[in-house]
Formats: C-alpha cells, sequence, structure tokens
C-alpha cells in the first residue's frame, strides 16, 4: 500500500485494472485474481523490494561444494540475503525504483524457480504458507483499491 501511494501512476493503473474488468459484486473472487495481470506484478514488485522474510532461514551445507567461485566448505551455514537479492543492480534494471512493468508479459514466479526472487525461499524447505499468504494479498489489496481512492 505504501509503494501504491508514493506511486501514483501505478496506482491509477491497478485502479482502472481492477475497476474495468467484470466485477461480481463488490468482492473480487480468488478465480479472478489470474485475470489481474497488473495486481499480480504491483505485489511481485512489493515483494522484490520488501521480502517478509528478508534473511531466509539459514541452511547447512552438506558437503563442500563450489558455487560461482566461492569454495563452501561441509557444514558451513549458508544464509540467503532475499533483501539484496532483490535489489541487485546485476539482475534489476533501477533496482531501488517500484516498477511494477518489469513484471508484465514475464512468466517471472516467487514461488521458488526464480532464484532472482525468493521471498518465500526455495526448495523443499519454502514457506510452507506462501500460496495462503499470496491468495490473502491479492484478496486484500485488490478489494482496497477497488473500494477506496488513495489518491
Amino acid at each position: 500500500m505504501i509503494e501504491l501511494t508514493r506511486n501514483q501512476e501505478a496506482f491509477s493503473k491497478l485502479r482502472e485494472e481492477i475497476m474495468t474488468k467484470d466485477i461480481e459484486g463488490t468482492a473480487l473472487s480468488e478465480k479472478r485474481l489470474t485475470k489481474l495481470p497488473y495486481l499480480q506484478a504491483c505485489i511481485k514488485e512489493t515483494l522484490r523490494l520488501h521480502p517478509p522474510d528478508p534473511i531466509l532461514v539459514p541452511r547447512c551445507a552438506l558437503q563442500t561444494c563450489q558455487i560461482m567461485n566461492y569454495r563452501i566448505p561441509k557444514n558451513s551455514l549458508v544464509i540467503v540475503n532475499a533483501y539484496a537479492l532483490g535489489r541487485d543492480e546485476k539482475t534489476w534494471e533501477d533496482a531501488q525504483n517500484f516498477k511494477p512493468e518489469r513484471f508484465l508479459g514475464r512468466n517471472f514466479d516467487v514461488k521458488g524457480p526464480h532464484y532472482e526472487l525468493l521471498p518465500f525461499g526455495g526448495g523443499r524447505r519454502m514457506c510452507p504458507g506462501q500460496h495462503w499468504a499470496l491468495t490473502e494479498i491479492q484478496l486484500l489489496l485488490g478489494s482496497l483499491v477497488y473500494a477506496f481512492d488513495w489518491l
């Protein structure tokens, strides 16, 4: 909500998308969320900038391995900084700014397969509540944008 109030253009685009789609009453339904790509993009962009768990759950290296030019000894504690991943200038153009458009037309998922964006972690130990959280965020934000003009 804060990112949308700071970026009036993004808020206007999101509100227009929600208001112009065929709305059944005043509430959004879970089945309609897939028909709101700009809402999805706004949420992914927010999770990129503000991951719910900026430092993911620490892991232990089961064996010695090489990642890029780094040797990671067996039993080393490995910590992933999701906050830094989301703001990496090498990966994200204009990484410090809120730009939901970067996710439009791209099949970029926050559920783990894209390691540039890991707000809920990845692999077998990713957050078990991520599906519920994403659905609730979409329903809540979409409903608030539909019901109120924040600007």
